[in-house]
């Protein structure tokens, strides 16, 4: 607070700045947070982009510099064929449109959503929130996290993927998941 009270615009740099997680980090954070990582060393390039059930680290993707994938593109990925300094960094609404509709991220909302399979209602959004953001969820957060999802069994779900898989992937989808302050 003394600092912040001194340089609040951060002008001496005594704090990092707030950045979002590059797809690569992202990619590797939701395995990690979903139990999957890969995380052997070494070996063969895999297909990231279009293996949904690929678990290894993204740093081994394959990288086709004729046909870079989609995917790569709307998450800045640099170009293979020159070298960059910075990478640019935009928002999209191809980028959210991923984090809800790929069945990559539903994948690791699911298995996020397994971890905490013992507990009830409370217990069991504090362990997800434990697992995801590393801290455990204020009052109202756990209040919020409660009402969705007697909403969501009121209403009747999907069968297929559960009120306790769509919160998962609620959490999953948010700034604090994406941003690192």
């Amino acid at each position: 607070p003394a600092a912040a009270g001194v340089d609040s615009a951060n002008r001496l740099l005594w704090r990092a700045h707030r950045r979002r997680l590059d797809f690569e980090s992202m990619r590797d954070s939701l395995l990690l947070v979903a139990g999957r990582l890969d995380t052997r060393m070494g070996g063969p390039s895999v297909d990231v982009a279009g293996d949904a059930g690929n678990r290894r680290r993204t740093v081994y993707g394959f990288v086709d510099r004729q046909e870079l994938p989609g995917l790569f593109r709307s998450f800045d990925f640099p170009s293979p064929d020159q070298s960059i300094g910075r990478r640019p960094e935009t928002t999209v609404p191809q980028q959210a449109l991923f984090a809800m509709n790929s069945s990559f991220v539903v994948a690791q909302a699911r298995a996020v959503a397994r971890t905490a399979d013992g507990s009830a209602g409370p217990e069991r959004i504090a362990s997800l929130y434990s697992r995801v953001y590393q801290r455990l969820p204020k009052d109202r957060e756990r209040g919020d996290g409660l009402a969705f999802i007697k909403a969501l069994d009121r209403e009747g779900s999907r069968q297929d993927f559960g009120p306790w898989e769509q919160y998962a992937q609620v959490l999953l989808l948010t700034n604090e998941f994406f941003f690192v302050d």
